[in-house]
């Protein structure tokens, strides 16, 4: 509702809105070129916000099992997993603040971290509220190897980073909050980035 509002009351200044994916650009001259799949655009400027996407991993089973238990929206997708166990992945700002978040819903929340004991990577009150909450439990010098499941998540394998042991652990869902990636590859080359 709220992006519709906002795109009706740019029209009504006159704003063209083109709903097309660019796949060239020439920023070299006066004149920009914005070259989609359909159609050819010229402007003297260009405003470029193509925003961010969630950063993958590549992790065996992350993409095969995404939108069946693979997640990197808690607002989005929290209520999926009711008195479900979930692995968070990450842990900086956004993984604890969306863990605490999916802990709403959840039964558990096993947050993997690459640090050591204690060590996150979020701010300070975030830290002490996730260490404090009764449903999060953290899994420290570890990385997620790969997430188990035909149809839907079963479970993930956790790699200790010293001791190289992997370990099965069942849960129903994994959210990814390892970073963001801007949108901008196609711009590769055209601009400095």
């Amino acid at each position: 509702e709220l992006t519709g509002a906002l795109a009706e009351h740019a029209k009504s200044f006159g704003v063209e809105v083109a709903k097309e994916e660019v796949v060239d650009v020439d920023f070299s001259g006066d004149i920009k070129v914005i070259k989609t799949k359909k159609n050819e655009y010229q402007a003297k400027a260009v405003i470029v916000a193509t925003g961010t996407e969630s950063r993958v991993l590549g992790i065996p089973g992350e993409r095969e099992l995404t939108g069946q238990g693979v997640a990197y929206c808690a607002t989005c997708d929290a209520e999926f997993f009711e008195d479900q166990h979930v692995v968070v992945v990450g842990s900086g700002d956004q993984a604890i603040e969306e863990g605490m978040y999916i802990a709403k819903f959840a039964s558990k929340i096993t947050v993997v971290v690459l640090h050591d004991e204690g060590i996150l990577d979020c701010n300070k009150q975030s830290a002490e509220k996730a260490f404090a909450h009764p449903k999060m439990n953290f899994v420290w010098n570890s990385v997620l190897d790969s997430i188990v499941g035909e149809e839907e998540v079963e479970g993930v394998k956790i790699k200790n980073m010293k001791t190289g042991e992997i370990t099965d652990l069942e849960c129903q869902g994994v959210f990814f909050f390892v970073g963001m990636v801007p949108g901008t590859k196609f711009l590769e080359g055209h601009i400095e980035l």
